[in-house]
């Protein structure tokens, strides 16, 4: 079982992944400072996305708020530090694709329920 800190790190995790849509590279970027303002974590937060180079805004919806601003808490650190320290990160890939196999593997072990199905916003099919 995953210990209490790696808990709520993961769920904060993939809370933002599935607030934002961002992939793993630009969630790893995210910097606490992007996340919270006056001691909060914000409604509506913005990144830069490294493949465009162009800023998205997204909406963190509650639950995920509270599991950020657990998690936070839990981490510390600086406006300026990354939300999510890579050396800290489980080894989960956060691609769309993957998602839908976490409903009844990693979903019940972050504490979601079995019954989940992930929801992505990908509309078009990869070439491989």
């Amino acid at each position: 079982m995953l210990d209490q800190a790696k808990k709520v790190r993961d769920r904060a995790l993939f809370d933002l992944a599935s607030d934002s849509k961002l992939r793993g590279c630009d969630l790893v970027k995210v910097k606490i400072g992007d996340l919270v303002a006056g001691g909060r974590v914000r409604n509506h937060a913005m990144v830069i996305k490294q493949k465009t180079k162009r800023p998205v805004q997204f909406e963190l919806l509650e639950p995920g708020r509270s599991t950020i601003l657990s998690w936070l808490e839990r981490r510390g650190g600086g406006l300026d530090d990354f939300a999510f320290r890579a050396g800290l990160i489980a080894p989960i890939t956060l691609a769309s694709d993957n998602m839908r196999g976490w409903s009844t593997s990693g979903l019940p072990a972050l504490g979601f329920d079995a019954k989940i199905t992930a929801h992505t916003h990908y509309g078009g099919r990869r070439q491989h």
